[in-house]
């Protein structure tokens, strides 16, 4: 899944240097022609050419931004895999801090990072202080880094875990019931989504990751743009 867009933007951009040649050809010919017959080619002929065959490119890039807004911000880091567009984030219902029901639409207008985590899993342990520092990095107003512990004892279980690791930066939220890997397709932890200021999941990163690397903290600020 993750080639797809990779190919298809090669793809239109090849479809473009094609017709861009096509078009070089085609004022050839007619340029061969004019002189076999003794007479200049009309210069109307050449710019209504131009003007056609960029029109097409400029349709292509059009419509490849149009139908996966993802190539505007080029390939995400490795590991991320890109979903298809228009793919929208479940509203999966899980508990903040206070245990009062919340869901994704909660956090509309920005760039979610739904990161799905438990304390029984090394992986996710490991990488939960650069998601920490990731989150002092993202201006507040425009990106919401929401970590979900998927132990059944909640958030009883959670924030005092979290506290022992001097992680105090992230807000907690829990999913004791273990529905959103369900419904999101996580298919073990740490998996997290990045889902658009739409609702639509961007992409997938499933494992750990230093999340505030310059190259994710790079992807994520271009999708906020």
């Amino acid at each position: 899944m993750s080639l797809i867009p990779t190919i298809a933007f090669h793809g239109m951009a090849l479809a473009y240097r094609v017709s861009s040649l096509v078009h070089t050809l085609i004022l050839r010919g007619r340029l061969i022609d004019q002189l076999t017959n003794g007479s200049p080619m009309p210069a109307r002929h050449r710019l209504l050419g131009s003007i056609f065959y960029r029109l097409v490119g400029i349709s292509v890039v059009f419509a490849a931004n149009a139908f996966c807004p993802s190539f505007a911000q080029g390939p995400p880091p490795p590991g991320f895999e890109v979903l298809g567009a228009g793919t929208l984030a479940p509203k999966t219902k899980f508990l903040d801090g206070n245990n009062i029901p919340t869901n994704i639409d909660a956090f509309k207008g920005k760039i979610v990072v739904l990161n799905l985590w438990a304390t029984w899993c090394a992986p996710c342990v490991k990488e939960m202080p650069s998601l920490e520092r990731l989150a002092s990095r993202l201006p507040a107003d425009r990106f919401a880094i929401v970590a979900v512990n998927q132990d059944k004892g909640g958030i009883a279980v959670a924030k005092p875990f979290l506290d022992r690791l001097g992680i105090r930066g992230l807000a907690i939220y829990s999913d004791p019931t273990g529905r959103l890997p369900r419904e999101y397709g996580g298919r073990g932890m740490p998996t997290t989504f990045v889902i658009g200021k739409d609702g639509n999941i961007i992409s997938r990163l499933e494992g750990s990751a230093d999340w505030d690397t310059k190259e994710i903290a790079s992807y994520l600020e271009l999708l906020g743009d």
